[in-house]
């Protein structure tokens, strides 16, 4: 059963306790008019409070539901929303090969990590589970640059990578990628850099040819036996990759090798004609208060359909507490 599902039974349920309470309640209110002995009074105003607070207590859950249901909703509706030509490749790469690195790029606030958690907890558990190897768990790393907080060069890169993948030392990137590897036999491996672009194009050039080519070249024997998958995900500013001294993919062709870094085109603002289409396709979904609102107010109040500050907006607009979705 989905989560929305779930969710919609157990609000059945909660709807129903409390409407019962509320017959019993009126019962036993009608009983206390008629009834003239003090004994008997007290019994029933003391039955009645505790009726009351058991009804209480059901329109809190009630309302706890209520808002994880509407939060649930939203998610799924999101996780339709555009970025079709990006969602398309990635399937195709892990389709074709179950090793190879995914670019997403863009300017700030356009979603990068939102999509990023959609291709991996939708799209790959999806076609892990059509392969039957649907896993429990992901192994994964996730190394966040930031060059407010140290200089960021290939040792500093080596040094985080080394603590995320369970090393007590390793003096080359190339014994980071031999972990990699070993860890890429029992699980399926994600990993994860966000905003390499803060090192200089030397260094960046450095890390993916000691590290990532290193690790393809590794993986390469019996690669179409491997059961897991071994991804990694470049999460960038579009301004900043442009300039790095490495040959993209813009499509998975018979010229493509997993070593070979899959750029899809970088992600943009969703037009009238976009959300248009996805109120339509979710109308089912959307809570309604999604539905009360014209589409250029939606768009005046997004930034023109600025992806993260539609989440806001939208969040806002039914009452969700949304500083989870500020993070994805």
């Amino acid at each position: 059963m989905s989560e929305i599902l779930h969710l919609q039974q157990k609000l059945s349920e909660l709807t129903n306790q409390y409407d019962l309470l509320t017959k019993l309640i009126e019962g036993l209110r009608t009983e206390l008019v008629l009834e003239i002995g003090t004994r008997s009074r007290l019994s029933l105003e003391h039955q009645i409070k505790i009726e009351m607070d058991k009804r209480d207590e059901i329109e809190k859950q009630k309302k706890m539901v209520e808002a994880v249901h509407v939060e649930s909703r939203l998610r799924q509706a999101f996780s339709m929303l555009n970025y079709h030509d990006q969602v398309n490749l990635f399937r195709q790469l892990i389709i074709k090969s179950p090793i190879g690195a995914f670019v997403i790029h863009s300017k700030p606030e356009y979603g990068k990590t939102w999509l990023l958690s959609r291709l991996v907890d939708r799209v790959l558990h999806l076609q892990l589970a059509q392969e039957g190897y649907y896993p429990s768990t992901l192994y994964k790393v996730h190394v966040k640059i930031q060059n407010r907080i140290r200089y960021w060069n290939v040792e500093a890169l080596r040094s985080a990578l080394t603590q995320k993948v369970d090393l007590t030392y390793a003096d080359s990137l190339q014994q980071v990628a031999e972990q990699v590897h070993r860890l890429w036999q029992t699980q399926t491996v994600i990993l994860t850099f966000e905003d390499l672009g803060v090192m200089n194009t030397k260094d960046i050039e450095q890390f993916i040819r000691e590290f990532w080519f290193y690790l393809v070249e590794k993986a390469q024997p019996n690669l179409s036996e491997k059961r897991y998958k071994l991804l990694m995900f470049l999460v960038e500013r579009s301004n900043t990759i442009d300039s790095w001294p490495i040959r993209f993919a813009e499509q998975i062709d018979a010229t493509w090798e997993p070593c070979m870094l899959v750029k899809p085109p970088s992600l943009t603002g969703f037009s009238k004609e976009v959300l248009t289409e996805w109120i339509k396709q979710q109308s089912e979904i959307l809570p309604n208060q999604v539905h009360s609102v014209q589409i250029e107010e939606i768009l005046e109040n997004s930034k023109n359909g600025t992806p993260l500050q539609l989440k806001e907006y939208i969040g806002e607009l039914c009452n969700c507490d949304f500083e989870m979705f500020r993070m994805i």
